[in-house]
């Protein structure tokens, strides 16, 4: 299985990967395995990564579950991937993408640890980004400053997870608001009130 798209040449951060915890930084890593997979949640094809990182000259830590979803809605990611192993190409290039092809490759990624959803005190090292070494900062672990800078402290991580599970239960909101709304409309009964909030729920 392969995958081939469109390049956009958009470098964006890419979403939360798990692991054993690390000190927050950038870090080494290879994909020391690739293999080509379905996602259980959504179905979609994705290739499942493991990522060897180098937290130190004398210890590694294996980052399982790294995946690439292969979806045109995904594509950012994949390019982001494939820029942090030093591939180059152009806005509007096609690309095609397997797991074969990106075993075994080396790159830099930007690592910091998140609680556990069902146990807050155990902390997990997550993938904030792929980079390309000319991006980095400096290697290793970051200074207090850094980690305050990116918010990756224990308490700003655990606000941060505050933060996005309420603002997943506001969407949740709005949805069920809107089938709720369509179903007045065909039985012709008025409209409620606008919540005076929505308007700051991003889509």
């Amino acid at each position: 299985m392969s995958f081939t798209f469109t390049t956009s040449n958009s470098f964006d951060q890419a979403g939360p990967i798990g692991g054993g915890a690390i000190a927050p930084g950038w870090y080494q890593a290879i994909v020391t395995e690739a293999t080509e997979t379905q996602s259980k949640a959504s179905g979609k094809p994705m290739i499942d990564m493991t990522l060897q990182v180098a937290v130190s000259r004398t210890r590694t830590i294996d980052v399982r579950h790294c995946c690439l979803v292969l979806t045109t809605a995904a594509a950012w990611k994949i390019e982001q991937f494939l820029a942090a192993t030093g591939k180059l190409f152009a806005k509007g290039e096609e690309i095609t993408i397997s797991a074969q092809e990106v075993e075994g490759k080396r790159l830099w990624v930007q690592l910091y640890n998140e609680p556990d959803r069902d146990e807050p005190e155990k902390l997990y090292a997550r993938v904030d980004a792929f980079l390309r070494k000319e991006n980095i900062p400096h290697p290793g672990a970051m200074t207090a400053e850094e980690l305050e800078e990116y918010g990756l402290t224990a308490r700003g991580v655990k606000r941060k997870l505050s933060e996005q599970l309420a603002l997943n239960a506001e969407v949740h909101r709005r949805q069920e608001q809107t089938r709720q709304n369509i179903e007045r409309v065909h039985a012709n009964k008025p409209l409620p009130i606008p919540h005076e909030d929505d308007d700051d729920i991003p889509f």
